[in-house]
């Protein structure tokens, strides 16, 4: 099991392209919550998570609204001393927007 490419399907933005069948509604608003498990799920079975799984995990929390959710990951990178690049920065920086949070953005910094 690629867990980087799971988290990929956590951040699409076209979410329902992954519903199992057809009578099931999912949205991207909702794959952060599996995100944040699949990030879990690498911790337990010892599998390192780097800047793709962080960027990932990021865009996920960016399409389900969850700029707080962003901000913890975004700062476990920093503690683990994984680069954050342009990519995850605009990431972060997009999710605080959505969320109306200019605070949160200029903290980044």
């Amino acid at each position: 099991l690629n867990c980087n490419a799971v988290l990929d399907c956590c951040g699409a933005e076209d979410a329902q392209s992954l519903k199992p069948e057809p009578s099931r509604k999912r949205t991207a608003k909702g794959q952060w919550q599996a995100a944040l498990s699949m990030m879990t799920h690498m911790a337990s079975i010892r599998s390192c998570a780097n800047e793709a799984s962080y960027l990932s995990a990021i865009g996920a929390c960016d399409q389900g609204l969850q700029y707080e959710r962003g901000i913890q990951l975004f700062r476990e990178m920093r503690g683990l001393q994984l680069e954050q690049d342009a990519k995850c920065y605009n990431a972060m920086l997009s999710c605080c927007t959505k969320c109306h949070n200019w605070r949160a953005a200029l903290g980044l910094l």
